[in-house]
């Protein structure tokens, strides 16, 4: 996934899903990004 390229900001973003069966047991997120700012998400 690619996102900012209009702000001039690009940053692609990996998202890769672990699956077992028909469950997802868990996702990675990763990728390239110019940090700007920083926040901490509660799941």
């Amino acid at each position: 996934m690619e996102q900012g390229y209009s702000m001039r900001n690009p940053s692609e973003i990996i998202v890769e899903l672990i699956v077992e069966g028909l469950e997802v047991i868990g996702v990675k997120v990763g990728g390239k990004v110019l940090n700007l700012s920083e926040f901490e998400v509660e799941i």
